[in-house]
């Protein structure tokens, strides 16, 4: 079981689908956009993350997305992202 440290949160991408548009420029087959922000769950902080006592699981959570780092280590992948590119949270 992995536990984070130094403000970072440990995070599940939730895979959504992006929309596609007809735009009428030639891009390759397998070229996805990528938003400026995701949506992830919440799994697990780092005890020196201020919100680490704020935050119930399960949450999902909007951060940036190009912050998102991934650490692979004995045959798994761990998502992180630092607790200030967090910025918000979305109600159930």
């Amino acid at each position: 079981m992995f536990y984070p440290y130094n403000r970072h949160v440990l995070i599940r991408t939730l895979g959504e689908d992006t929309p596609t548009t007809e735009s009428g420029i030639l891009l390759p087959e397998d070229y996805i956009p990528k938003s400026a922000y995701e949506v992830v769950e919440y799994l697990r902080a780092a005890d020196d993350c201020s919100m680490a006592k704020m935050i119930s699981q399960p949450k999902r959570l909007i951060v940036q997305s190009s912050m998102i780092e991934e650490i692979q280590t004995g045959g798994e992948t761990y998502k992180l992202i630092l607790e200030n590119h967090i910025v918000g949270y979305l109600r159930d």
